[in-house]
């Protein structure tokens, strides 16, 4: 089996929506003129009008969706104009979603769940994907203000494999009262503006935007309406903070070096770093030592560092989407042989602390290579290379690793439930329901209390699966040896959720709100972002590697386990899924579609799993196979594997349906065993876990601990306890989304 890929990815097309233009003609134009998009804020009444950057130019009033879905549209829009064929996937970074009119909504007392339908972090990337055509994965990545260039670099991973020609991927943020009033809480705002690297700066301006790129792959020749080369990307995180940078950059050090390595530039070969520069004291400050570091490699005292620059003093700091812009503005920057200025004030360098000095001016120069940098709460760090059509560099180049062809195996598995943690295969066999919550106390054991005084309940559930699922891998490890066992502990964190913290995002809108916009809790605002649980495990166990956090109303756990697949390292990793029930929040956000048509009887239920991997050893794997919404090739994925004489043959299928009433997913499973020939139990696993977003995380974790214990137990199937040996169970979803996940 080939196990290379010399697959080449291209951008051949680009999109963004910006405070400083509508369209990247606009944009440029802007860009070349040093015009500034910061100014008061207008977007909501505001005691005392913060300067933002806003988006002006597009008709708000007949938008019948959110503010976030609209620009994420018209930026995609602009991206795939002139292709003919919709995309084989879209990935977006979010860090807002529909919050902007959620919060309205509450603002309001509004109590009717269809109107939260936007809501979700993730109807963005699937509003895109229906806009566009695109029925493979609609993606979500959600790791703060780094996420529109992690989403990127998903797409550069899944073009690598082989499996997916052309990817569109970016970002998308609007400005809404959680970020605003949030930032403001941190003191991470500045009054007059976002001056990056200045001596006198003084924070961020929160704003708002979009950028898209069309990535394809390439194995020979070279498109004609190609505008750049995609050359590389690097992941890491600090693991050291929730909401500061590590001091050094060590974390933004390792993914600059990361990205170079992958791409195959070396250092004398860039000429711009696009700086992710915020504003922020610490943030600048980090970056700038990042820097500086990664270019003293080169032996030269002052090390000579290539023409910088930060736009966030242009367009303000659009969170999601800013690394998104900065690629689609690096692709400009290519293009047009042009680099845009560092707007500031002129005395920017007079700082000792700071160890680079940002261009002041636009700059008129051919530009072959482009280092791109991202980096967002939680020590989430990315950085792209983005290079002229056919531009080597000085390295030598050689074959990428070709994902699709490593196999996963799980060392190490945890579930929580309302039954407990752990212990759900003994549950099952005396016939207990797994639905509710687990109350608080039961939670909390074995956590540290100075290690969660300050957390709510979903970091809380994501520290205790995390705890569960390393202490676990003595049972499920191809190596059981207590001591090899006991050393399994994640390098890389790839988290799941549906709708992420939602106790920090209830008490500080309710805080806000109760005190007339006036009040907020900074240390809400910080656990309220999707992906703050992952962070807390990242800083718990030291993991560095990649950070990622997907986030859907409907499979979160196959995005987390699919993301792993493309991005995770040959390094023990951890695929981590869980959701929070919450009274207030949870009817609005995610109601029962099917109401008292469970067994669990609409008993408010939350849970997740975790699950320790490794790449390369025998034991009991872990895979999504199918992610997206045509049913076809849902049905054409199982039949390959019936045709290509899978060596596990499904023992047991674990079904549910997301999104759609039972009727109409009971419809839909009649017509996949028909059409696949299939002939094997069926577990209708929200019957047993209850309704919530990650109760498919939940099933995976069951059928984990069934196959480590080789019986299918008749309370499940009505029947006789089943032999499972050399079998594999499948986790079938069957509604808005269709995913089929293989445990075996």
């Amino acid at each position: 089996m080939d196990t290379t890929s010399t697959t080449k990815v291209v951008i051949t097309g680009t999109g963004i929506v910006c405070p400083v233009g509508i369209g990247c003609e606009q944009t440029l134009a802007a860009l070349k003129a040093d015009k500034k998009g910061v100014a008061p804020l207008t977007v909501f009444p505001a005691a005392v009008p913060l300067p933002v950057g806003e988006i002006t130019g597009l008709d708000w009033n007949s938008a019948i969706v959110p503010r976030t879905h609209l620009i994420a549209q018209t930026a995609a829009a602009e991206a795939m104009e002139g292709i003919n064929a919709p995309p084989d996937a879209v990935i977006v970074g979010i860090t807002t979603g529909g919050m902007e009119k959620t919060e309205n909504l509450l603002l309001h007392k509004e109590d009717r769940p269809e109107e939260y339908k936007y809501h979700s972090t993730g109807s963005v990337a699937v509003f895109v994907a229906e806009q566009t055509g695109c029925k493979g994965p609609a993606l979500t990545i959600s790791t703060a203000c780094s996420s529109g260039s992690a989403a990127i670099m998903l797409g550069l991973s899944m073009i690598r494999s082989g499996r997916f020609k052309r990817v569109l991927a970016g970002g998308a943020d609007s400005i809404c009262r959680l970020t605003y009033y949030g930032f403001n809480s941190l003191q991470l705002i500045d009054p007059t503006g976002a001056k990056p690297f200045c001596r006198n700066r003084k924070g961020m301006s929160v704003a708002e935007g979009a950028g898209f790129v069309l990535l394809q792959g390439v194995d020979g020749e070279t498109p004609e309406n190609t505008m750049a080369e995609l050359a590389g990307g690097g992941l890491t995180c600090d693991a050291y903070h929730p909401a500061a940078p590590h001091p050094q950059g060590a974390g933004a050090l390792s993914a600059m070096d990361s990205a170079m390595q992958d791409a195959h530039v070396d250092l004398e070969s860039i000429d711009y770093i696009s700086l992710h520069g915020t504003g922020t004291f610490d943030n600048d400050l980090a970056e700038s030592r990042a820097v500086a570091a990664l270019f003293a490699k080169d032996s030269v005292d002052p090390p000579s560092i290539p023409d910088s620059s930060s736009i966030k003093g242009a367009t303000g700091h659009s969170l999601a989407a800013s690394g998104a812009m900065e690629a689609v503005i690096a692709v400009m920057g290519i293009v047009n042989s042009f680099i845009p200025a560092n707007i500031s004030d002129p005395d920017s360098n007079s700082e000792t602390e700071i160890q680079i000095s940002p261009i002041q001016k636009p700059v008129k120069k051919e530009v072959k290579a482009v280092l791109s940098n991202s980096f967002g709460f939680g020590g989430n760090n990315a950085s792209l290379v983005i290079t002229k059509p056919g531009f080597a560099g000085t390295q030598e180049q050689s074959e990428k690793p070709a994902q699709q062809n490593r196999r996963f195996t799980v060392a190490g598995t945890c579930c929580l439930t309302a039954a407990g943690v752990g212990n759900t295969a003994k549950q099952i066999a005396q016939n207990k329901t797994l639905a509710g919550c687990l109350d608080s106390k039961a939670l909390a054991e074995g956590l540290p209390n100075r290690e969660i005084r300050r957390l709510k309940r979903l970091p809380r559930m994501v520290l205790r699966l995390v705890k569960g699922a390393i202490e676990n891998t003595s049972v499920l490890s191809a190596s059981p040896d207590e001591d090899t066992a006991s050393s399994i502990i994640p390098q890389s964190i790839f988290f799941g959720t549906g709708f992420g913290p939602l106790s920090e995002t209830y008490d500080f809108m309710t805080k806000l709100f109760e005190s007339d916009e006036q009040f907020t809790s900074p240390t809400d605002f910080v656990g309220s972002v999707h992906n703050a649980p992952a962070g807390q495990a990242a800083i718990k166990y030291g993991a560095k590697g990649p950070n990622i956090t997907a986030t859907c109303r409907y499979a979160p756990f196959e995005q987390a386990l699919l993301s792993a697949q493309y991005l995770a390292d040959d390094a023990p990793f951890l695929v981590v899924c869980a959701d929070e029930y919450h009274d207030a929040l949870s009817p609005l956000f995610d109601p029962p579609h099917d109401p008292g048509s469970h067994a669990s009887d609409g008993v408010a239920s939350d849970g997740g799993a975790a699950f320790i991997m490794e790449s390369g050893k025998g034991g009991t794997g872990l895979e999504c196979r199918y992610y997206g919404t045509d049913f076809k090739a849902l049905v054409d994925c199982v039949k390959r594997d019936e045709n290509n004489h899978s060596p596990k043959k499904p023992g047991a299928i674990m079904v549910a349906y997301p999104g759609i009433t039972r009727k109409a997913g009971e419809s839909l499973l009649e017509d996949f065993l028909e059409q696949t020939s299939l002939a094997c139990p069926i577990i209708d696993y929200k019957r047993l876990c209850g309704e919530h977003a990650s109760a498919s995380a939940v099933a995976a974790g069951i059928s984990m601990e069934l196959l480590s214990k080789g019986i299918l137990p008749g309370s499940l199937i009505n029947g006789d306890n089943m032999d499972m040996t050399g079998k594999s169970i499948l986790i079938l979803n069957l509604g808005r989304v269709l995913t089929l996940t293989e445990a075996g």
